[in-house]
């Protein structure tokens, strides 16, 4: 095959990968992310103090509630969030 054939057919199908990766791309609820909205802001905080208050029973996203990694979400938990929102943390403890 000659190698312009060879190389269009690459660019053509890397362009269709792309395509459908960013087609089917969603986002991957992570740490400090317990509404399971896609982003960590301050309602998850909110919702980790209810949690912690005992105002609310379950979160929807509660594997993500421990931020600090020490067995429970508290209020430890939602300043950790909120410091994250705010820009004060450039990424969550270890």
């Amino acid at each position: 095959m000659p190698p312009s054939v060879v190389r269009s057919t690459y660019v053509l199908v890397s362009s269709l990968l792309l395509i459908l990766l960013f087609y089917a791309w969603q986002p991957l609820p992570g740490v400090g992310n317990v509404n399971c909205q896609g982003g960590v802001n301050s309602i998850d905080a909110l919702l980790v103090l209810q949690l912690g208050a005992h105002l609310l029973n379950s979160l929807p996203c509660i594997q993500n509630a421990d931020v600090n990694h020490n067995g429970e979400a508290n209020s430890i938990d939602a300043v950790l969030i909120l410091q994250y929102t705010a820009g004060l943390l450039a990424h969550w403890p270890p």
